[in-house]
C-alpha cells in the first residue's frame, strides 16, 4: 500500500465511497477498533477501496449495506490494532 500513488480524476460515485468509507474508518477509530498512524495512507486506502466498490457493485441495489459489507473486514485488516 505505501508508495501507491493515485492519479485520475474520481466520478461523483467514487468521491462518494471516499467519503462514506473514511466516516466508517472514523468511527472505528474512535471505537478503538482500528488505529490509523498514517492519514496519507489511510486517504489512499480509502481510494482504492472506491474505486474497487465501484467496479464489483455498479448496480447496488443496497448501497450502504454492501459497501459497509464490502469494506468492515478490509478497513480491520489493514488497520487492526496491534496488541
Amino acid at each position: 500500500m505505501k508508495g501507491d500513488n493515485i492519479m485520475k480524476a474520481f466520478t461523483i460515485n467514487e468521491l462518494e465511497n471516499i467519503f462514506e468509507i473514511g466516516r466508517a474508518m472514523q468511527c472505528a477509530a474512535d471505537e478503538g477498533e482500528i488505529e490509523i498512524e498514517d492519514s496519507k495512507n489511510a486517504f489512499l486506502f480509502a481510494a482504492r477501496l472506491a474505486m474497487e466498490f465501484e467496479e464489483k457493485y455498479l448496480d447496488s441495489e443496497d448501497y450502504y449495506g454492501d459497501l459497509d459489507e464490502f469494506i468492515t473486514g478490509k478497513i480491520l485488516e489493514e488497520f487492526k490494532v496491534e496488541v
